[in-house]
């Protein structure tokens, strides 16, 4: 009985969750003496609903922001005004008190996305620290999402490097209303590098890896002349963006990267004939490897070829037509390795992974 009354009290009270930040539902914003004694300035009501009692009768400003409490509700675009209005509180050492109808999901939420703001906190430790001031904390599902895709925004590499290097507009424009790419100088080592950054993610689609592809050539061109530059594919500080490094061949990396990657790695060709069969696909894929392999041709030896077929042969349409990207993975002396896709109308068909060795004696054979 006396934890039911314990707590019937607590949900009518607000909480503090760090200094000069506090939470509860719109009840507790009534209580004047409590305001006055933790020195609140600010309300923030997230419910949309006015309130007809007299804040400004003691020197406390109220603001309305009217949030939905629906899984389907965008919140994401009353974040950065809720939070800059509970900030500048703080930054003049006042308080400033968030509620909502019962202090549960809106206004809880309009605090976790402060302290992931700036207190650069992630989801799951700002949503503890709120959960233990008020234990009343519940973001709804949709809230919830929308919450721990904010933090990965907020706590993203590429946010810190957008303001802090120089980014290069100039080679990249938008594909479909969209852009996918930014070209920019890394922090680390001074030089040009690709990002993907229509979203978080390190596999791209075939047409993905196209356009960075040719967006690579144009800035390897432009920084150090034909035949002078390779795409370093390591992912290597951004932990959740696709990105490539474009490096000079003279590069002190150079010397050890390129035993492992080759210069030219990428090859794309399409066979448009409805009399196509899966030899005839291979046989594209021969040439697309000998393209890429460049030079004499000579007489190579396959040791080994796998094919993953994501769709049946049998159900493949032959009335369409056929793409097959080739992507040279390793060069190491005579040793290549390749990463064939073929794929119709951006559907999937199969991946091969190819083994070959390149052997001494010259022959038009594969």
């Amino acid at each position: 009985m006396q934890q039911n009354l314990a707590l019937h009290h607590a949900y009518n009270e607000f909480q503090m969750i760090i200094p000069n930040l506090y939470l509860g539902g719109q009840i507790s914003a009534m209580n004047v003496t409590k305001l006055q004694e933790q020195n609140i300035k600010r309300v923030l009501k997230v419910n949309g609903i006015e309130s007809a009692f007299p804040f400004k009768n003691y020197g406390i400003e109220l603001r309305v922001l009217d949030m939905d409490d629906m899984p389907d509700f965008d919140m994401i675009p009353f974040i950065d005004t809720a939070t800059d209005y509970i900030y500048e509180a703080i930054s003049n050492n006042q308080g400033c008190l968030v509620v909502c109808t019962a202090g549960i999901s809106r206004s809880a939420s309009i605090v976790i996305s402060y302290l992931i703001k700036y207190k650069k906190m992630n989801y799951d430790q700002a949503f503890e620290l709120t959960k233990k001031a008020r234990v009343f904390v519940k973001p709804n599902p949709g809230f919830e999402r929308q919450l721990k895709a904010y933090s990965v925004k907020m706590n993203c590499e590429l946010c810190q490097l957008s303001k802090k290097t120089l980014w290069l507009d100039q080679y990249t424009q938008k594909t479909l209303g969209k852009k996918n790419f930014q070209v920019l100088i890394c922090d680390q080592c001074d030089g040009p590098m690709i990002v993907y950054t229509a979203g978080h993610k390190q596999e791209l689609a075939i047409e993905e890896l196209m356009e960075a592809q040719a967006i690579c050539q144009q800035v390897g061109l432009d920084f150090y002349g034909l035949d002078q530059w390779y795409i370093d594919h390591k992912q290597r500080t951004i932990d959740n963006h696709f990105h490539w490094h474009i490096r000079s061949t003279n590069d002190p990396m150079a010397k050890s990267t390129l035993l492992n990657q080759p210069k030219r790695d990428f090859s794309i060709s399409k066979l448009e004939t409805k009399d196509v069969d899966l030899d005839q696909i291979q046989l594209k894929s021969n040439e697309l490897i000998l393209e890429q392999i460049g030079g004499r041709v000579k007489e190579f030896t396959v040791l080994e070829d796998n094919k993953n077929f994501i769709v049946s042969w049998d159900d493949v349409s032959f009335d369409a037509t056929f793409e097959i990207v080739s992507l040279l993975r390793l060069k190491k002396q005579n040793l290549y390795s390749f990463k064939q896709i073929v794929s119709q109308q951006g559907k999937i068909i199969f991946i091969s992974f190819l083994r070959i060795l390149q052997n001494e004696e010259e022959s038009p054979k594969l």
